[in-house]
């Protein structure tokens, strides 16, 4: 693989770590009343997702906020389980499987993202975290996602959420997260958005153009925004599937996360229902194949 090729590619793993996997330097430092307003805003706004972003030195800094419509003991119970998470993650396109496990340092998740297309997991690019929930209370609960090692050359760091109930019917979530700003994903960055994302956006509208139609965040904030809607659809898929027999579970939560994807086109469209089902299928195979391995070693 040429380098190109190879920065291409490492920018959009960045993108993808960036929209869920990060760290708890420089917190935002919001008060709840505060971040109920930010659900409203969303509400009002009729979007799934916002971002604020910031360089702090030499670290991109930046919160993702997204508003799920269950209520907050039913995000946090999803939320709380590592085994949730390897059912959640993977319906994003980028991300091909996911095991999880349990030792005496607690719950350990590993998570094999790659290309829109399908990969088996040894294709694709491996990184485990240690989940450990640092709140958890009736009205607030914090985890972090912590990279092993800590740090290396991805400039990946650990990923904080937080969940409040912004009513008693929905929840607010936050993602904050902390990337190393390096010439590698300048690099990267700026060749990917100079050519094959160049037309890709967010959600968050920054103007109006002469004709009065929205002008929506492009760039690694829209890069973020795109990535972080689609871990939120997923959870909402998982929610709105608990309660199905376990053997329909899988394709239904396919199908609505697709459904829901569709629904915001010019952001989230990339393949077609059947090849996304197809290759959604065939990873689902392979990730049984990796946790009955995991779990032959514990």
């Amino acid at each position: 693989m040429t380098l190109a090729p190879r920065l291409f590619h490492r920018l959009r793993v960045c993108a993808l770590l960036l929209a869920l996997f990060a760290a708890p330097g420089v917190l935002a430092n919001k008060s709840p009343k505060d971040l109920r307003a930010i659900g409203v805003s969303l509400e009002q706004g009729g979007v799934p997702v916002r971002a604020d972003n910031r360089l702090h030195g030499s670290l991109y800094v930046g919160d993702v906020y997204g508003m799920v419509d269950y209520p907050f003991d039913d995000v946090v119970a999803a939320l709380a389980s590592a085994r949730n998470w390897c059912e959640i993650a993977p319906l994003h396109l980028n991300v091909k499987a996911c095991t999880y496990e349990e030792d005496s340092q607690g719950a350990r998740l590993t998570f094999y993202t790659g290309k829109k297309d399908f990969q088996t997991p040894e294709r694709a690019q491996a990184r485990a975290y240690r989940y450990r929930i640092t709140t958890l209370s009736p009205d607030r609960f914090e985890a972090e996602l912590i990279p092993e090692p800590a740090r290396d050359a991805s400039g990946a760091r650990p990923l904080s959420i937080l969940v409040l109930p912004q009513d008693a019917y929905r929840a607010l979530v936050r993602v904050h997260y902390t990337h190393a700003n390096n010439f590698l994903t300048r690099l990267a960055a700026d060749g990917y958005f100079a050519t094959i994302g160049n037309s890709k956006v967010g959600f968050t509208v920054e103007g109006k153009d002469r004709r009065g139609r929205p002008i929506y965040v492009n760039g690694i904030e829209g890069a973020i925004e795109r990535n972080a809607a689609r871990y939120f659809f997923a959870l909402e898929a998982f929610l709105a599937t608990r309660d199905l027999p376990e053997s329909q579970r899988f394709e239904q939560r396919l199908t609505r996360w697709f459904d829901r994807t569709e629904q915001h086109r010019a952001q989230l469209h990339e393949i077609d229902r059947n090849v996304y089902l197809d290759h959604k299928r065939r990873e689902r195979q392979e990730q049984a194949r990796l946790q009955r391995a995991v779990d032959r070693q514990v």
